[in-house]
């Protein structure tokens, strides 16, 4: 199977968004409606989020503005022609939940790209797709002139909603190594 990757942009938002709609969450209908925006939005913003009936239609339409903007980054995996796989990575800055947790900075941040999140289709999951995403986040953050990659993936091991950072196996392949370890989570990073 050839699966071809690219970049968010304005140009693919009906691809994330049908990818959102039916097919990320569609074994987990707990995360069913995130749109990937967690990270973009402080702890109070994300909590008034939690509760709200109208949650999904609420976060998709801000996953629009957040495209449009270019605020809301990263990559598309593709399988003859559907989506089949996510991860969001941008500047470290732009995550308000980075940001607002005081252990996950560092006077680097500024020249930072963070991984924060995987989804891969249940049907297409376990074939290295994870990988490839990550492989063209840090080939592009490398021509973008940022100094490191840095991701934070959980300590415990379990199924892909306990590591949706990604598995510290996957990053130690790629040549991360871990810059800090927290009580639940460790910070790797690559040097770039």
């Amino acid at each position: 199977m050839n699966i071809e990757i690219k970049k968010l942009t304005v140009e693919w938002l009906n691809d994330y968004l049908a990818f959102f709609d039916h097919e990320a969450f569609s074994d987990n209908g707990e995360w069913d409606g995130c749109y990937c925006t967690y990270y973009h939005f402080g702890h109070v913003e994300a909590e008034s989020y939690e509760n709200d009936p109208k949650r999904k239609p609420k976060l998709r339409q801000k996953a629009i503005e957040m495209i449009t903007k270019g605020r809301l980054q990263g990559y598309l995996a593709y399988a003859d022609g559907r989506v089949v796989g996510w991860v969001n990575v941008g500047p470290k800055k732009e995550y308000a939940a980075i940001n607002d947790a005081p252990e996950l900075q560092s006077k680097e941040d500024a020249h930072i790209k963070s991984v924060v999140c995987f989804i891969i289709a249940p049907t297409m999951r376990h074939q290295g797709i994870a990988t490839m995403l990550l492989k063209q986040a840090i080939e592009d953050a490398k021509k973008e002139g940022f100094f490191f990659v840095e991701s934070y993936p959980n300590i415990t091991t379990g199924n892909c909603y306990v590591n949706y950072h990604g598995y510290r196996t996957m990053f130690e392949r790629l040549g991360f190594t871990v810059h800090q370890t927290l009580t639940k989570l460790l910070i790797m990073r690559i040097k770039l």
